[in-house]
């Protein structure tokens, strides 16, 4: 009859609970206008509760006493923004909240922080790589016995707390060589068994990891594939346990993909923006279109493989080209459309959105990417597409817009835009 949950709506943060008969928001307080989340809540007691997350790159956590809930302060890295993905507590004076901080140039890095009875403030954690780390989990066994789980560049990452210090306790990786190995959750039941979950990225491989004291420790299972649909036979050898098969297979045999050669899609491969025309034009059924008085682009003359395509998303209003000055850096004669680039995701997106037709979306209450403030030319574009489902952010809260995309990505947000109405 009391249970708790978190998370955000366009008006602000947002706390619904369950009285054992039905769900009812219960008002919770925004620190500014705008985008403010919560993404992790812990109860100590009914009248006892802490929700955490963030706002404008600010830590945010929050407590609920029984009858309203208030904005406690927490501290921020002096140097970073500070994110707060989930807290665990022991007890009402040993409550932890773990998740990472960022600063413009620098590697993400974990963020502990802790509520003592009194006060928050950050516990020094380890980050055993230069590429970045980020802590998405905890659970709080005792004062002396604490887990935080997440990922540190391509591996999963689990830390431990003795009741003096954090420290990396090694976790196995069964995907090494290929994409990266995340934990997103950990639960405890007791000291002696421990368990997370979490994935192995861009793959439907479920990761169960498990730990034990007993000096028997329970193997962790190997990953495992969700069976998946197929519209037609697959003839591609590395895609069977991509997290993106369906989008794949389906716009394979559509025809609206082709692969990199006859057994292999290479789903980690960029994409560039010649390949991505074709698929876009295709996939949403545009009527090819050829212009009666040549080339539009000085690039793309009627002999290249993708003219039509390319011409058609110019014609339709779904792609444009470069302006001179970026013609010009790529040695390229304006007008330019440089098929051979790769196309990023913020380009990608904004594509998409126009060949589904959606109604541009302007969120009132700010963005919903730290990355993506309503300055990036790409802003509209992504917060419409995230609004309808399309696409997703990063386990830290970012889009990274000018990130080339990956082919099964690509295949995923075209499949999403022809799907979603």
């Amino acid at each position: 009859t009391d249970v708790w949950a978190v998370g955000d709506s366009y008006s602000g943060t947002l706390t619904e609970h369950w009285n054992g008969i039905t769900w009812s928001v219960i008002p919770s307080p925004n620190p500014v206008p705008g985008r403010n989340f919560l993404t992790g809540v812990s109860a100590v007691a009914s009248n006892d509760i802490w929700a955490v997350g963030n706002y404008g790159g600010y830590t945010l956590i929050e407590h609920w006493n029984g009858s309203s809930w208030s904005i406690v302060p927490s501290p921020n890295p002096s140097t970073s923004s500070g994110y707060l993905n989930k807290a665990s507590a022991s007890g009402p004076n040993d409550v932890w909240a773990v998740g990472n901080s960022d600063s413009s140039g620098n590697p993400v890095s974990t963020l502990v922080e802790h509520w003592n009875g009194s006060s928050w403030s950050i516990i020094p954690s380890p980050n055993p790589s230069t590429s970045g780390s980020i802590l998405s989990g905890v659970t709080a066994i005792s004062a002396t016995d604490v887990w935080a789980v997440g990922s540190d560049s391509n591996d999963t990452l689990t830390e431990h707390w003795d009741g003096t210090s954090w420290s990396v306790v090694p976790s196995p990786n069964p995907d090494p060589n290929r994409d990266s190995n995340h934990l997103y959750a950990v639960a405890s039941l007791s000291a002696n068994d421990v368990w997370a979950v979490g994935d192995t990225r861009f793959q439907t491989n479920t990761l169960v990891e498990h730990y034990s004291t007993s000096g028997c420790a329970t193997p962790t299972p190997a990953p495992t594939s969700t069976p998946q649909p197929t519209v037609c036979p697959n003839p591609f050898v590395d895609i069977s346990s991509n997290i993106f098969f369906v989008a794949i297979n389906t716009l394979y045999c559509r025809g609206d993909i082709n692969g990199t050669d006859a057994t292999h899609y290479s789903p980690a491969s960029t994409t560039t923006r010649a390949q991505f025309a074709k698929v876009v034009v295709l996939g949403f059924g545009e009527q090819l279109y050829t212009p009666s008085s040549g080339q539009d682009f000085t690039d793309v003359p009627p002999s290249y493989f993708a003219y039509a395509y390319i011409e058609t998303g110019l014609h339709n209003g779904i792609l444009i080209g470069f302006d001179a000055n970026t013609c010009a850096a790529y040695a390229a004669q304006f007008p330019c459309y440089l098929p051979n680039i790769p196309i990023t995701r913020g380009q990608l997106t904004k594509l998409v959105v126009g060949a589904a037709h959606y109604p541009l979306i302007t969120p009132a209450s700010g963005q919903s990417f730290t990355d993506v403030p309503p300055s990036n030319v790409f802003y509209v574009s992504i917060e419409t597409a995230h609004n309808k489902g399309v696409i997703n952010g990063y386990p830290d809260n970012t889009f990274r817009p000018n990130n080339p995309i990956r082919r099964d990505e690509m295949a995923q947000i075209v499949y999403a835009g022809i799907t979603t109405p």
